[in-house]
């Protein structure tokens, strides 16, 4: 597994514009410079009105800003296409399947994806988070004081309603980052301008097209609005919109039809417009996944005095957050990360555990299931003396019980070669004695053939053979995929595609991703020229509420995948992991997730008929 080494970083209030330094500077908005004939040379080009040339976002006064990205140029100019868009005028367009490689950037014309009806429509079950989008397209002019608002979807069959506080939207915020690929392969690869972030507040992020870089807004803290706040699309570009309807649990099967309404300033005018949404809710309340889900969670509770933004230091608060945030986005197996130090004699072994317990504990309260506590320590501290680990081993059983969990897992030597795991036969053999079992993750499935006995949940690459992944179930190691893409890439339909119908189609036993968050999540560029890796972030950490992106609503809709095939297979066949039908054999071979999906509902909607 890859890794983001930490370190101390200190960021001083500074005046200028710290372009081509290699660590990320404070600046505030009333002293942020204009652009000079220097940095034109990097000026986009390709329109042909000068009423769409604006290449620096507004950074307002008063606030402070940390900029990133400015270590690494990029001296090629992005092109703008010739706006189609004419005169004064805006468009909305209605995103086709929002979870597309395909970004829709501020400047893509013609919009990928897309389509000029104006009506979103959804299928989804009782308790389902589904999403949609649409586009809003300014002319010559920009649009001000956007102000997009759900309203109330009205049943058509009774009184019931979909109230629009169950409606998130939000804007799809597109932005600088190292590379689109998880590695960096050399300081001068070229910068990448991707969609990533779901803002409440789109003035959070500002983006300086002219240098190239990111703003963040950090006064004295990063935080997003807890609803969508009114913004600005400025003129020849688009804004994309992200709508989440989070359906109740208890709402009865039907069609619901309502409106997004659109209101904007526009040459001194009020402007009104709006997008259609119908929902139909399904009879089925979706079964959970046949299949553990499971993902790296590298937080450890250490309760700074001033929140940190990493995927390291977390507050209480931070830790709630982030737990039901991986709740909401379908996670049943969390990872935790822990440094074990037990050298301090004078306070005992327990102490070593206080903060992992603490976590540990925070899981429950959450809602996770007490089915099994999974504990991770890459350096496996104590291991070096089978004595003290024996000792670690049985503090760490004795907390688990306390806290209720039926199973430990306990992660051992991570992504190692098989002498280095086999010199350290006792550990494997300790967490046995203790009715625990052994989990790592290891860079060819061969390797954990050759630990039959010993390994019992092997995290392997999803690309690896259905032949192999067979053979470890027959010897008692269940296959639980990772990479392709991990968090690092904003790749929100692969991502759906490789941890859902992909993972179960080669017969895994479930999925183990890298990682919730890792590094300096708001800085693509941390120890850049040292760090082969760009962090890993599925949600960005705030003060409060983690900050989701497009490949995290990716993973989502995988898992929602991984419910709807188990719903379906449990009432065709009464399993709910098979055995599968000849038709969906054949679909997942050959269609896309989305495709599989929509033949699965049509099927339900037969069982029901």
């Amino acid at each position: 597994m890859y890794s983001n080494f930490l370190r101390p970083r200190f960021i001083l209030p500074v005046v200028l514009f710290a372009l081509g330094t290699a660590f990320p500077c404070t600046i505030f908005g009333s002293a942020y410079p204009g652009r000079s004939s220097e940095q034109d040379k990097y000026a986009e080009s390709g329109v042909q009105s000068s009423l769409c040339v604006k290449e620096q976002e507004d950074v307002m006064p008063g606030d402070a800003w940390t900029v990133y990205g400015e270590a690494q140029k990029m001296p090629a100019k992005i092109r703008r296409p010739n706006w189609s868009v004419t005169a004064t005028t805006h468009k909305v367009v209605v995103v086709d399947n929002p979870l597309s490689d395909e970004w829709i950037l501020p400047y893509s014309d013609p919009v990928p994806n897309t389509s000029d009806r104006r009506v979103v429509s959804i299928v989804a079950s009782p308790g389902e988070y589904e999403p949609a989008s649409f586009v809003l397209r300014a002319g010559t002019s920009p649009l001000s004081n956007v102000v997009v608002k759900a309203h109330d979807l009205k049943s058509l069959e009774d009184q019931e309603s979909i109230p629009a506080g169950l409606l998130d939207v939000r804007i799809v915020k597109s932005w600088y980052q190292s590379a689109a690929i998880m590695r960096r392969v050399a300081p001068g690869q070229t910068k990448q301008f991707v969609s990533e972030l779901l803002l409440h507040d789109d003035q959070l992020v500002q983006v300086d097209h002219q240098r190239q870089v990111n703003l963040v807004r950090t006064r004295p803290t990063i935080y997003d609005a807890p609803s969508l706040l009114p913004f600005t699309v400025q003129a020849c570009t688009n804004k994309q919109i992200w709508v989440t309807v989070k359906l109740p649990e208890t709402i009865p099967a039907g069609h619901y039809s309502g409106t997004i309404s659109i209101t904007m300033n526009r040459d001194g005018l009020k402007i009104q417009d709006h997008v259609d949404l119908d929902v139909e809710v399904l009879q089925q309340r979706l079964l959970k996944p046949a299949y553990t889900v499971g993902m790296f969670y590298l937080g450890w509770l250490t309760n700074p005095k001033s929140t940190s933004f990493t995927g390291r230091s977390k507050t209480r608060r931070q830790m709630q957050e982030e737990f039901l945030d991986m709740k909401e986005h379908g996670v049943d197996t969390v990872g935790l990360d822990h440094q074990y130090n037990s050298h301090s004699p004078e306070k005992g072994i327990q102490h070593a555990f206080e903060n992992f317990r603490d976590s540990a504990k925070m899981l429950l309260d959450a809602g996770y299931s007490n089915d099994k506590l999974v504990y991770i320590d890459w350096n496996m501290n104590e291991s070096n003396s089978p004595a003290q680990y024996t000792r670690k081993i049985d503090a760490l059983r004795n907390l688990s019980i306390s806290l209720g969990y039926r199973r430990l897992w306990v992660y051992n030597q991570d992504e190692k070669k098989y002498h280095q795991l086999i010199s350290q036969r006792h550990t494997f053999e300790t967490v046995h004695a203790f009715d625990a079992l052994n989990i790592t993750a290891v860079t060819k499935a061969s390797i954990a053939q050759r630990l039959k006995g010993l390994l019992d949940v092997a995290i392997i690459q999803h690309d690896t053979s259905e032949h192999v992944i067979s053979s470890l179930k027959a010897d008692g190691i269940a296959p639980l995929a990772y990479g392709m893409p991990h968090s690092t890439e904003e790749r929100p339909a692969t991502t759906r595609a490789t941890y859902g119908f992909s993972m179960v189609r080669k017969g895994f036993s479930g999925i183990f991703s890298y990682a919730y968050q890792s590094g300096y999540c708001w800085d693509d560029w941390a120890q850049w020229g040292v760090q082969n890796y760009r962090p890993g972030v599925m949600a960005y950490p705030t003060e409060g509420k983690p900050i989701p992106t497009l490949q995290w609503e990716g993973w989502r809709e995988a898992i929602d995948d991984l419910r709807y095939l188990a719903t379906y297979l449990q009432e065709a066949t009464g399993k709910t992991d098979g055995p599968w039908p000849t038709w969906l054999k054949d679909s997942l071979l050959v269609d896309s997730p989305h495709v599989v999906r929509k033949k699965i509902i049509q099927q339900l909607r037969k069982e029901k008929t």
